[in-house]
């Protein structure tokens, strides 16, 4: 009985080694892979993206493809995993970056302080194209991608710097000329690619929202709205998918979708914001106000972070804004 007991525990350590041998071994391969494919690209373009909801990666991929369809030599990768190597053989670099909170840089992101953001690098070969996405609303608007651009200029490339409000039209477009002027793909020709007409079939107050007096703003009641698509079936989506609004003026925003895809119409929670003298934020008139159309334009977006995990144990929730939205479909 002791031998074999003995054995059994040999046998299990073997194949926890095995295992572990095999992980490093992946992982390793994978690395490899990612920084080869950025190495890859002498003196092409590199694209990199930082993104803390999704968009700024959703952004970094429509400028892939529009790169490639206009055969021009480029690589993707995630800010996170960009070396030395990669920036020594590109000619190019497209950064895609969001700041979160007060001018923090995304999760993903914030060791890069403490290792390729200090380092004394020469790049003075390097053009560095930075599209640094924010809301205007904080007074840290798009600081991310200011740091970004002073490790670039430190660092000797040539550096350039475009901001947008909300991936507002103008800004966009800024962009999109800055990328002709150097011989790069646009983005706004395909960012709108499966934007549809939607009719808004209801909109119930679920929530009260803040009585305060209004300073700035103030947070007002929270709406279940029901949407569905005008005039065609229903697009298919995944939980975790989003929402994205898109104004006349080329103003958008993003909503967690809080339906599941089998449910008839597409449900969103979506808090009123309250500007003085009776004012609404754009989105929260459009989606939320009696007085206002009942069809509006949006897509959806795969957010494929936070789509379903793999497993069958307890869900633990973790949610921001009205705390439903985002983690309904997924309850």
């Amino acid at each position: 009985m002791v031998e074999t007991s003995l054995y059994a525990v040999s046998a299990e350590r073997w194949w926890l080694s095995a295992a572990i041998g095999l992980l490093w071994v992946l992982a390793s391969l994978y690395w490899m892979g990612v920084f080869r494919r950025a190495r890859d690209v002498t003196q092409g373009v590199v694209i990199a993206h930082a993104s803390q909801t999704g968009t700024a990666e959703h952004l970094a991929r429509v400028m892939k493809g529009q790169m490639d369809a206009a055969s021009i030599n480029s690589a993707l990768v995630p800010l996170a995993e960009l070396d030395k190597s990669a920036l020594a053989h590109a000619g190019k670099l497209v950064l895609i970056a969001s700041t979160t909170g007060e001018g923090e840089a995304p999760d993903g992101v914030r060791h890069l302080k403490k290792t390729l953001l200090r380092e004394a690098l020469s790049l003075p070969h390097l053009k560095v194209f930075i599209l640094a996405l924010g809301d205007r609303s904080y007074d840290a608007f798009c600081a991310y991608g200011h740091r970004l651009a002073e490790w670039a200029k430190a660092s000797g490339a040539d550096v350039s710097l475009i901001t947008v409000d909300h991936q507002a039209s103008e800004d966009l477009a800024r962009w999109d000329a800055l990328m002709s002027a150097n011989g790069l793909a646009p983005l706004s020709e395909a960012h709108s690619e499966g934007l549809i007409p939607w009719v808004i079939e209801a909109r119930d107050e679920v929530a009260s929202g803040d009585q305060s007096p209004i300073a700035v703003s103030r947070p007002g009641p929270l709406f279940r709205v029901s949407l569905a698509p005008e005039g065609r079936a229903m697009p298919p989506y995944a939980v975790g998918d989003l929402l994205e609004w898109y104004a006349d003026t080329g103003e958008r925003r993003e909503f967690s979708i809080a339906s599941a895809p089998s449910d008839r119409a597409l449900q969103l929670i979506v808090r009123r914001v309250e500007l003085p003298e009776g004012g609404m934020g754009a989105a929260s008139w459009a989606l939320t106000a009696d007085n206002a159309p009942l069809r509006i334009n949006a897509r959806i977006r795969s957010y494929p972070i936070f789509h379903e995990s793999a497993g069958h144990g307890p869900l633990l929730a973790v949610a921001a804004g009205s705390g439903w939205g985002g983690v309904r479909s997924h309850i």
